[in-house]
C-alpha cells in the first residue's frame, strides 16, 4: 500500500477524474487489485499521461510528460506475451506502468475448425523511490484495458523516431 505522502493532489476548479481528458485517447488502464483505485495511461499527439485515483473520482496524481520525452518501451515482438510499459517520473519517484496479455495453447476451435490462443491480460504498476521499488499495484486482471498495436507507438514514429530492439531506446531519426 502506497503511503498517503506519495500522492500528488491536484486542487482545480474543476476536478480531475482518474481517467482519460476528452482530448486524450486510452492507451492502456487497469483497476488495482484489492481497491477501488484505478491507473490509466492516455495520450495525444503532444502528451502522455498517468492518472491514479478512485473509480469516477478526482485523479489523486495526474503526471504528464511529452511524447518526445516518455519513457515508453513498446512489445520486443517475441514471445507469447505481448506487453508494453510507460514509466512517469515525478520528484524522484518512478512509476512503471507495464500492462499486456498472454497468449496460450487451446483447446478451443472457432467455427472453421482452427485452433485460436487463449488470451489472457495483466498489469501492474511498479512505484520506486530513486532505484529501490517501494510498492508493486497488481491489476485485476479482468479489469484490464490494453489494446496492442498503434497507439503510443505511432506518435512517436510520427515524430521522427525510431525504436531501437538491441538496446532499447528511441532514437531521433536524422533530418
Amino acid at each position: 500500500m502506497l503511503k498517503p505522502s506519495l500522492f500528488l493532489c491536484l486542487l482545480t476548479a474543476t476536478a480531475v477524474q482518474a481517467d482519460c481528458a476528452l482530448d486524450q485517447d486510452h492507451f492502456s488502464s487497469c483497476k488495482i487489485q484489492g481497491q477501488e483505485k484505478w491507473v490509466f495511461v492516455c495520450y495525444n499527439d503532444d502528451f502522455v499521461t498517468y492518472s491514479y485515483g478512485p473509480d469516477g473520482g478526482p485523479a489523486e496524481l495526474t503526471i504528464s510528460d511529452t511524447i518526445a520525452d516518455a519513457d515508453y518501451h513498446p512489445w520486443s515482438g517475441v514471445g507469447r506475451d505481448i506487453g508494453e510499459s510507460v514509466t512517469f517520473y515525478n520528484d524522484g519517484y518512478s512509476y512503471d506502468v507495464v500492462m499486456g496479455f498472454s497468449r496460450t495453447e487451446s483447446t478451443q476451435t472457432d467455427e472453421n475448425g482452427d485452433f485460436y490462443p487463449e488470451v489472457s491480460h495483466y498489469g501492474w504498476i511498479s512505484v520506486a523511490l530513486g532505484a529501490e521499488e517501494i510498492a508493486r499495484l497488481t491489476c485485476d486482471p479482468d479489469k484490464v484495458s490494453y489494446g496492442f498495436g498503434g497507439g503510443i507507438y505511432d506518435v512517436k514514429v510520427a515524430q521522427g523516431y525510431h525504436w531501437d530492439n538491441r538496446a532499447r531506446v528511441w532514437l531521433q531519426k536524422p533530418q
